[in-house]
Parts: C-alpha cells; structure tokens; sequence
C-alpha cells in the first residue's frame, strides 16, 4: 500500500510502501529493488517495471523514487505517468519481495567507485548503508 507520496522535483516523485495488511515487509540490501505489476485501465497488456529501493534497509517501509518519462523524444511512459498522475497515498500496489544482485558485500576491502547515470539515489544510499560500517575509504 502506499502510505506516503512525496514529489521531489517536477520529473521525481518517491513512493512509500507497506503491506496493505500490516505485516512485515522483506528485509533487503541497498542495490536491490522491487517488481511491480500494473493492470491499468484502458491498457491492453500488464505492465511489470522494476524500481531500484531508495533508502536504507532495516525501516518498515520500502522507497521507489520515479522519473516521469514525458515523451519528449519516445513515448510518454505510460507507468511512469500512471504513477505520478493517477496513484494516490492508501492505494495498493502489487510488489514483489525485493531481488537483484548488484550490490556492495559488506565483508571485502576492496576500494569501491560508485557512478551515477542520472540521479545519486542509489549511490547515496550504498554510501548510507556502508559508511558507518567503516568499510568505505574516507
């Protein structure tokens, strides 16, 4: 269920997620992200996109942070506008438990460079999850 839907920009909007029936979510490790799948009204197939998780793991909640896509130079994207346009906070959504394999290992030394390709949400929450560990170079 979403439980909080905050616009960040005018392209970015972050969702908050719970289980609609109050139990427990899925712990997850930064890098990881979730499934949707979307039935939308006047569309003839499913749709199922994948959002990589934008906060820290160990909350109650899990963070998708969308980009609008408007069309300018491809067609609008028909989930992305479904998002920001038309889901609202205490409407369900279809999630998975999250998955994905691009992740830090907490256990290796190894120096870490972490890009980003058109925002910093992924980076920053890597950075999040792994500075207080010590295991970043400062």
């Amino acid at each position: 269920m979403v439980t909080e839907k905050v616009k960040e920009s005018d392209v970015i909007t972050s969702f908050y997620l719970k289980a609609a029936d109050g139990a427990e979510i899925a712990d997850f490790i930064p890098g990881q992200y979730v499934s949707l799948q979307f039935n939308i009204d006047g569309e003839n197939y499913t749709h199922i996109r994948q959002y990589s998780l934008a906060d820290a793991p160990g909350k109650d909640y899990y963070r998708i942070s969308v980009k609008r896509e408007d069309g300018n130079k491809a067609p609008d994207g028909i989930v992305s506008n479904y998002l920001h346009n038309q889901v609202e906070e205490g409407d369900t959504l279809q999630v998975s438990a999250p998955a994905g394999d691009f992740i830090l290992h907490s256990d290796r030394l190894n120096p870490v460079v972490l890009i980003s390709g058109g925002g910093f949400r992924e980076d920053k929450i890597h950075f999040e999850f792994f500075g207080p560990m010590g295991s970043l170079a400062k």
